[in-house]
């Protein structure tokens, strides 16, 4: 319950940030399962936000990979962070997971389907085929 959460915070926080990638993976995809298990998890799991933004620079793939699905769950309900975090990956080319860099086309494939799909899409990004994402 989320008791029990606010009380081992600070260890899940560390973990996260560890340098084995065995131990931050484990953290991270325990925080994604947290996260959608009740709403009161999701609230805390958001204030881990920058330890999950350190963990994407993690020299481990598999921490990248569920860093950014994290982020990702984190941010899923604004539009335009998903769309900040996709730019920000995109252009400093820091990741090295080739998993990681899948979930950004998967993100970006959505962000544009959604465009679509409710007659946002600007006149010059999407129809004289001007690339997407750059990097």
């Amino acid at each position: 319950d989320a008791a029990m959460l606010g009380a081992i915070e600070r260890y899940v926080k560390q973990a996260i940030v560890d340098s084995s990638g065995m131990v931050a993976s484990a953290a991270l995809v325990s925080a994604t399962h947290l996260f959608v298990a009740a709403p009161e998890n999701a609230v805390i799991v958001r204030r881990w936000i920058g330890e999950t933004q350190e963990a994407t620079a993690s020299p481990n793939e598999m921490v990248q990979f569920h860093a950014i699905q994290l982020m990702y769950q984190i941010k899923s309900t604004d539009r335009l962070a998903i769309s900040k975090l996709v730019q920000q990956f995109s252009q400093k080319n820091t990741l090295r997971s080739p998993l990681a860099v899948t979930c950004l086309v998967r993100y970006t494939a959505k962000l544009l389907h959604d465009e679509i799909a409710q007659g946002r899409a600007s006149g010059g990004s999407i129809q004289d085929g001007t690339p997407i994402m750059r990097g």
